[in-house]
């Protein structure tokens, strides 16, 4: 039976803004680099970082939110977790349109092995971007 440990998670709280985005890529990265992704997909985590910050704060938060980032190492993926304080809400959209906006969750799904959007129980809502590991030759049972 194969068993996933947590091998690190940096966690932190930022101001729901869209210039938030750089410093939650830059921590996505540099535990990606550390976990051994290759350039490729580490560009392909930042794009799709960015894209689920961007769709995490247009849909999920209000002026004046923040945002908690999860970047969890596990021993067979990485993810990148974005946490709202309230639930998805596509009237809260439009309020953004005057931004130039990405191409959100067809683009993450397309970049990362796994988009995870979700209820919060509390309230809020979770969106998460997986990308897999190749196996790290840690004993499997």
């Amino acid at each position: 039976m194969n068993s996933v440990c947590t091998l690190s998670v940096t966690s932190f709280s930022l101001p729901a803004d869209l210039k938030s985005s750089s410093r939650i890529r830059g921590a996505a990265a540099g535990v990606a680099r550390e976990a051994g992704l290759s350039s490729s997909r580490i560009y392909d985590l930042q794009v799709a970082v960015s894209e689920a910050v961007a769709s995490a704060i247009e849909y999920c938060c209000l002026p004046g939110d923040e945002v908690r980032v999860e970047v969890a190492w596990l021993t067979d993926r990485l993810e990148v977790r974005i946490h709202s304080p309230r639930p998805y809400s596509a009237a809260l959209g439009p309020r953004l349109l005057s931004h130039q906006g990405g191409f959100g969750l067809p683009l993450m799904a397309s970049l990362a092995d796994q988009v995870i959007v979700r209820r919060r129980v509390g309230g809020g809502a979770t969106l998460a971007v997986v990308f897999s590991l190749a196996p790290c030759g840690l004993p499997t049972g």
